[in-house]
């Protein structure tokens, strides 16, 4: 049986998770994650929706994922919310939710996006410097309380 202790805050969790090869929830946080078949990058991570990031492709043969969440309102209900994310100017992905009540802070569907090659028409994404910018929908309003996230994630073609 597993050690935990009481964390008011968060409940239980695992005393000593790296004996039992597990991790307690929240015990780990990346921003940067780089090895030999894989490199995640932490791209946008903030408050409100309209950002710019960039990271680096390091290969010409790999592939790239485009992971995004966020959250916003609008002031009535019935209707999509939602944010965009462009790749060097490039509409490649999106993450939205319908929400029914107006005024209501919505969390968007998180997305995993493969949008590499199609969306722009080539076999892949050179090696270098990259651009990435989020915005908001139309009629979708955000504030402080509302944040952005947009990882992207190179991983080697087999």
């Amino acid at each position: 049986m597993l050690e935990r202790e009481r964390d008011e805050r968060r409940g239980y969790r695992v005393r000593n998770p790296i004996q039992r090869n597990e991790i307690a929830p929240g015990a780990v946080t990346v921003t940067n994650l780089a090895s030999g078949m894989f490199r995640a990058t932490t791209v946008v991570s903030g408050l409100g929706l309209t950002h710019t990031g960039t990271f680096e492709k390091v290969s010409d043969k790999s592939t790239l994922l485009v992971s995004i969440a966020g959250s916003g309102y609008h002031a009535t209900g019935g209707v999509k919310i939602g944010v965009d994310v462009s790749l060097d100017g490039v509409l490649v992905a999106d993450s939205w939710v319908f929400m029914n009540e107006a005024l209501s802070h919505q969390s968007f569907i998180p997305r995993i996006m493969v949008p590499f090659p199609d969306y722009l028409g080539t076999n892949f994404i050179s090696k270098g410097e990259h651009t990435v910018t989020t915005a908001a929908w139309s009629g979708t309003v955000h504030n402080t309380d509302d944040a952005c996230f947009v990882v992207v994630y190179e991983v080697p073609t087999l």
